[in-house]
């Protein structure tokens, strides 16, 4: 499979669950205050996309890209085939990889319950153990000796 294919297969299986297509690789789940990202990261080594999700909190006003985003909390059900589905250099015919990619990232995003305001996110990261940058941190008002 190709890029393009690939990107339009993703874009096919995304946008019935609310995300628009933005740049090359990325696609918005927007909400009021907390946005939904994917984004294709593409190896530099291979045929191979990262297949990664993020929080972004809309009204926070930053200094360079990415400072107002922090890491999805998406449990995929197989993290393993997702990412071999996204291996274009594996050996999987198109039509089998477009119907694992449907199936994986449907089952896995219609069954996930977004966050949506700065509130649900500030819990989330509490309860988690992402990486967090300090700025998205004080925005929040997460005390730093909060376990995160």
């Amino acid at each position: 499979m190709d890029n393009t294919t690939f990107k339009k297969t993703i874009t096919d299986i995304l946008v019935p669950l609310g995300f628009k297509k933005e740049g090359t690789n990325s696609w918005i789940r927007k909400a009021e205050e907390i946005s939904m990202k994917v984004y294709l990261q593409k190896s530099s080594f291979s045929k191979l996309y990262y297949f990664n999700d993020y929080y972004i909190i809309n009204k926070m006003h930053i200094n360079s890209s990415g400072e107002n985003e922090c890491f999805g909390d998406i449990k995929y059900s197989d993290y393993k085939l997702l990412s071999k589905m996204c291996d274009l250099e594996s050996n999987v015919s198109d039509d089998e990889r477009v119907k694992i990619l449907r199936n994986l990232i449907s089952k896995d995003f219609s069954s996930h319950r977004y966050i949506e305001t700065e509130t649900e996110l500030k819990e989330m990261l509490i309860k988690s153990n992402l990486p967090v940058f300090l700025v998205i941190k004080k925005y929040l008002g997460i005390d730093s000796m909060e376990p995160i």
